[in-house]
Formats: structure tokens, sequence, C-alpha cells
């Protein structure tokens, strides 16, 4: 079985990109169809989907995160990775930025406290551009 990521059209009228496990293109578009799906866009290729596609199996990356991955340029695939970081460590944000609050409302130095607040709040910024700097590796696709 290939992997195939496709985007359809719901009854509802909502759009949805899905991951379709089929043994080639006609049949992953045939299943979408069967379900009541219309306007569906074929995203993979029977070569391409040959290739398995375990960064969906940890549900971090939802399929048309995938998709849009591949049409992005350095700076917007920058900002994906950013928002993407800062979502998922919010919480350290937060907590740096109280940290850094309460140092400052008593007038105390930054000290190791502040230092590690200031790096809990940079990390996801510095994942963010080392994950641009080497995107090569990390993504599949590349626009040129």
């Amino acid at each position: 079985m290939a992997d195939f990521l496709l985007t359809a059209t719901e009854n509802s009228g909502n759009r949805e990109t899905v991951r379709i496990q089929a043994e080639n293109s006609q049949d992953a578009f045939q299943q979408l169809e069967s379900k009541g799906y219309r306007d569906i866009v074929l995203h993979t290729s029977d070569a391409e989907a040959t290739i398995p596609l375990e960064v969906l199996e940890s549900e971090k990356i939802s399929p048309s995160d995938f998709v849009q991955l591949r049409n992005l340029s350095l700076w917007e695939f920058f900002l994906f990775m950013l928002k993407r970081s800062y979502a998922q460590t919010w919480w350290v944000v937060v907590i740096g930025a109280l940290v850094l609050a309460y140092r400052w409302w008593n007038s105390e130095t930054l000290g190791v406290p502040g230092i590690l607040a200031i790096a809990g709040i940079s990390l996801p910024c510095v994942v963010s551009i080392a994950a641009t700097l080497f995107q090569n590796a990390l993504r599949r696709y590349f626009k040129t």
C-alpha cells in the first residue's frame, strides 16, 4: 500500500486534506469519491506515494500542513516553523516572561533564572532558524 495525499470537498462543503492508503492513485481517488467527496485534487504521484509518510504518523503535522510545506519559500518556511515552535512551547514563553517580569519588578539582575528565561523564550526562534538553514534535509520538496 502507498500513501496518497488528496484534498477534497465534503458533502457539507468543507474542504479537507486527507491521507489515503491505496494501491495506486486511481484507487485513492475512487476511495474518496465513493465516500461522497467531490472536487478531489491529488497531491501525490504514484512514485511519490511509495515513500512512507512517517511524519504524519506522529500527528504533529497534518496532511494539509504537509501539502502546504511543498510550496513555501524559505521565508514562509521560517515563519511556518516559528509559528509551530511557539505554539508547541507557549508555556515556556509564559513562564520565561513571568520570571523576567518578576526580576525586573524587584530590580534584580538577570542572574541564572533570567538567562534561562531568555534562553527558553528564544529557543523556538533558534530552532526555526536552524530548520530553515538546513531545510533541504528536513523538507522533501523545495520551491525553485
